[in-house]
């Protein structure tokens, strides 16, 4: 698990993000199934600043894993070319639109119209995020980051952890519960996901090898951590679900419950890693 602790500040950001991005597609979700007055809206609006902030966290958490600050202006040089830049460039462009989105929201700025299609491109580009966060991992030198389990586990958690996220922040809206189906089927679908990707990158690796190390040693050493991501994760779906009738609380229960089995499954998902280069396979 040393290589996982290592990239630790990368764990926290894809976490943070992810989480953070998720809330803007249940919000956009949600914005498109309920009518809300609004006193209800405006306690949303209010709200939709904590899953900004998680996202604002995360790309601090990954400020942190540059060795030298200044390598930061440049991240575009790669743009097209780089999975790295290309997830960057992603969520910079999200951030901005739902700096923008919220903004303008409690401002009350936003008409109806203008508030739905604004909150759906933010949703939108949330998603699109969470994919290139993915995509980033997609290195061919890396054989065990190289399969759609990379990006199947970062798509579940931006799913998973943007019910959680949202579940709390639309709980406290009377109304919003008419959204229920839809954000929890949100959340097992993203659950599902990070489960199936993080198991079958475990079963995939197991079978792996380098000159230095042996897949089933590393994925034993993962082990603990992938159980308990995939505990908590199931466990932050259900509370998810059960939000809209318990309230605001049990969505905070939820977030604390995603955000524990996120950082489980990406820190397992490091301490997997194995370089191509020496494979013995």
């Amino acid at each position: 698990m040393e290589a996982a602790m290592s990239e630790l500040p990368l764990a926290l950001f894809t976490v943070f993000a992810s989480i953070g991005a998720g809330a803007f597609c249940a919000l956009a979700l949600a914005g498109f199934s309920v009518q809300l007055d609004e006193g209800q809206q405006a306690r949303v609006d209010r709200a939709s600043w904590i899953p900004l902030a998680f996202v604002i966290i995360g790309f601090i958490c990954a400020f942190f894993h540059l060795s030298n600050a200044l390598n930061a202006v440049n991240v575009v040089a790669g743009l097209g070319r780089s999975p790295l830049t290309n997830e960057i460039c992603a969520g910079s462009l999200f951030t901005i639109v739902a700096i923008i989105y919220v903004a303008l929201a409690n401002a009350g700025k936003l008409s109806a119209g203008a508030r739905k299609g604004l909150l759906g491109v933010t949703g939108v580009l949330g998603l699109v995020f969470g994919l290139f966060m993915g995509l980033a991992y997609m290195i061919g030198t890396v054989q065990s980051w190289n399969s759609w389990a990379t990006i199947a586990e970062m798509v579940g958690l931006t799913l998973v952890g943007g019910a959680a996220m949202g579940s709390f922040v639309l709980a406290s809206a009377e109304g919003a519960s008419k959204a229920c189906g839809a954000l929890t089927a949100m959340g097992y679908v993203g659950a599902i996901a990070a489960i199936a990707g993080g198991a079958c990158m475990a079963a995939m690796v197991s079978g792996e090898g380098t000159a230095l190390y042996a897949g089933s040693n590393l994925v034993a050493a993962a082990m603990p951590a992938l159980v308990i991501g995939c505990v908590c994760v199931i466990a932050a779906a259900v509370a998810a679900g059960a939000a809209w009738k318990r309230g605001a609380s049990v969505g905070a229960v939820a977030i604390v419950l995603v955000v524990i089995g996120a950082l489980a499954l990406r820190l397992a998902f490091y301490a997997m890693q194995l370089s191509v280069g020496l494979s013995i396979m």
